[in-house]
């Protein structure tokens, strides 16, 4: 319902720009406590607990890496019920990713394509985002509104650097290894993405 409503106005952006449009929409219920309970009122989900990799997860519906690269919302994006979120690609520095426009979209099948190719603000801006200076509210501690839902498992995708040769890659991953192993419930290594040129070579044998 909610969905028909939105959609004609999202339509009148570009794709990327109304992805962006609602991710910081979502980062902003962070700081609205009223809103970020209404959030998880209306988003409420059923308790299916899934155990793997030594990680319960609430409920075996997560959101993937790809939305939320620099780790803008991931309160907002808990407030929706996923059992684990993935933020990233999360790259040691920060580079720009492909030129504009690089999103497009396929109304008749209902799908998007995504040939952003890594773009991220650097592992230094995203740990920042994961562990948050700000005091929590009164308000916020006695619901439990912290930064994050402690309930929500949390993934990091890493990438290395465009301009990283693929001989030097273990050390861009090492570096994100050392920067998030302390921040997340598990941590994904980026080798597969098409739309940064020689990657997937990263996948033969050593």
């Amino acid at each position: 319902m909610m969905y028909k409503f939105l959609r004609p106005l999202l339509f009148r952006l570009d794709a990327e720009h109304a992805h962006l449009l609602a991710l910081y929409a979502l980062r902003g219920t962070q700081y609205i406590p009223p809103a970020l309970w209404l959030l998880e009122t209306i988003c409420k989900s059923p308790s299916k607990p899934v155990t793997a990799f030594g990680l319960t997860f609430k409920n075996p519906v997560g959101l993937a890496a790809g939305y939320d690269k620099d780790a803008l919302a991931v309160r907002g994006l808990g407030a929706l019920g996923f059992g684990h979120i993935e933020v990233g690609t999360v790259t040691p520095m920060p580079q720009g990713g492909n030129p504009k426009p690089r999103v497009f979209r396929l109304p008749e099948d209902e799908a998007v394509i995504n040939r952003m190719g890594f773009p991220s603000r650097g592992s230094a801006f995203v740990r920042k985002q994961l562990k948050p200076s700000r005091k929590i509210s009164p308000f916020e501690f006695a619901f439990g509104r912290g930064p994050r839902r402690s309930d929500v498992v949390l993934g990091v995708n890493l990438g290395k650097n465009k301009f990283t040769p693929n001989e030097e890659a273990v050390l861009d991953y090492l570096s994100l290894l050392q920067d998030f192993a302390p921040h997340a419930g598990y941590l994904a290594i980026n080798v597969s993405s098409p739309n940064t040129v020689g990657l997937r070579a990263l996948q033969g044998r050593a």
